[in-house]
């Protein structure tokens, strides 16, 4: 498995990813839409997609709350200029 994500600075550290073939079915009418992974790597077709496959959701929280206080310490929506999030100790 690779470690990484789209989410450029939280991924690298909560996701697992792992790069694999990914089609969805558009000809069948009993699974028509269905998302096909080839998890086991048997298609002989190249790989297309990056899939999270599990996430560390402590570090995830961590990282998104840590993100959103030091973008409301600098938004202009913030007009009293106090931050408005709770605190990582209020979660």
């Amino acid at each position: 498995m690779i470690t990484g994500c789209v989410f450029n600075h939280v991924g690298y550290v909560a996701l697992q990813v792992q790069h694999m073939r990914v089609d969805v079915e558009t000809s069948s009418c009993l699974s028509a839409g269905q998302t096909v992974c080839d998890v086991y790597g048997h298609s002989r077709l190249p790989v297309n997609v990056i899939v999270a496959r599990s996430i560390d959701q402590a570090a995830f929280w961590r990282l998104m709350h840590d993100a959103l206080t030091a973008a409301d310490a600098v938004s202009p929506v913030n007009i009293s200029g106090e931050a408005l999030l709770l605190s990582a100790s209020d979660l």
